[in-house]
């Protein structure tokens, strides 16, 4: 499949329900190779670093998700990585300086995301990944034009792009995205040091939220996130939002309430008042991120203010976009089924049932069937 060229980019995202936990360095899963850009499974590989200062004994350690593969005798020393391949012959040959490399493994790593998880010979887990090519795991830009319309898609030079992913600051929590990015080089950096390793990560953004998620006129809404870096108590957040269609954002500063977590505060909007909101993070050596990363057009997480609401007990199944994306879906709906398009646009997934609300950003949505789409 042909790769759209990336244009305008965008940190996409999605909401997962993690715990914030302190990490100490340690044995890490350091780099992964899941899709080279030949989509060859035999130029797969991870890679382990030992982050720590003493020498660790692998004997009796294993893969045991993703992959399958049980380690021996290996040591590893202080400062040093240990390549695991798919055909260690193969990637030793691409990589002539590559030493330390053990192999190969049983199965293959998924294209479109993987859980990656590595015990010790307690079965213990020491450390665990779990990739993907979407969220922030990826960026969300223009796709290619189709009769006429542009949506969003993801794009990831590690997602058959001829690069890996890197673990980047090895202190912090491994299991995010916006701990990982795409290595510099094509084929990753197996052996040496990451091109994308830092001591000082940017803020990461995690668990962001709105309450209530269907909120009615009468209604303020609360933006919550967790924060995590090396220094939180010196990181600043801040929150933008505008009403759909208002070319300025407003900006509130976002209050600590515990360590990582921060709240700010969104004043009751009308009915049927779509939100645009995003979230943005300074530490103290001035590194800033936000959540979602969004360029002038791309876009950001949205809910929506609803005074008719089914009752407490009834299911709720809400898409919710944008004014313009929302009319630009409408009229590929009126396009004949021999001239469609499956541009998707940018929208907040909403899921009441059962007792239970469930809340996704920056969806894709899109009309499917053929000739039944329009309807």
């Amino acid at each position: 499949m042909r790769r759209p060229t990336p244009s305008l980019q965008c940190v996409g995202v999605w909401l997962l329900l993690v715990a914030v936990l302190p990490a100490t360095a340690g044995v890490r899963i350091n780099e992964i190779h899941y899709r080279p850009k030949n989509e060859s499974t035999e130029e797969e590989f991870i890679e382990l670093w030992n982050h720590s200062e003493k020498t660790v004994s692998l004997a009796g350690w294993r893969l045991d998700r993703g992959v399958d593969f049980s380690f021996t005798n290996q040591v590893l020393p202080p400062d040093t990585g240990l390549v695991i391949a798919s055909n260690p012959r193969r990637l030793a040959g691409q990589h002539p300086n590559l030493k330390n490399i053990a192999g190969p493994w049983n199965g293959r790593l998924g294209n479109n995301g993987e859980l990656i998880r590595l015990i010790d010979a307690s079965g213990k887990t020491v450390d665990k990944v779990r990739y993907a090519t979407e969220g922030n795991w990826s960026r969300r830009v223009r796709g290619s034009l189709q009769e006429g319309h542009r949506g969003w898609v993801w794009h990831s030079r590690h997602d058959a792009g001829g690069r890996s992913l890197e673990l980047r600051q090895p202190d912090l929590p491994s299991g995010h995205g916006q701990n990982w990015a795409t290595s510099q080089t094509d084929g990753g950096t197996p052996g040496i040091k990451n091109s994308v390793h830092t001591d000082d990560l940017p803020p990461m953004i995690l668990e962001a939220a709105h309450s209530p998620s269907l909120p009615t006129s009468t209604d303020g809404v609360t933006v919550s996130v967790s924060i995590v870096d090396e220094k939180i108590k010196d990181v600043t957040a801040q929150l933008h939002f505008r009403n759909d269609g208002t070319e300025k954002f407003e900006t509130v500063a976002m209050n600590r309430q515990k360590q990582n977590l921060f709240k700010a505060f969104i004043p009751p909007r009308p009915d049927s008042t779509v939100v645009e909101f995003f979230v943005a993070a300074l530490d103290s050596s001035k590194n800033k991120r936000t959540w979602p990363n969004a360029g002038p057009d791309c876009p950001r997480a949205l809910y929506q203010v609803a005074d008719n609401q089914p009752g407490p007990g009834r299911p709720v199944h809400r898409i919710i976009l944008t004014s313009k994306e929302r009319s630009e879906l409408a009229t590929i709906g009126k396009l004949p089924w021999y001239r469609t398009s499956d541009a998707q646009m940018n929208g907040t997934f909403i899921n009441r049932e059962g007792g239970k609300v469930s809340v996704r950003y920056n969806v894709g949505v899109r009309l499917r069937g053929t000739t039944s789409r329009a309807a």
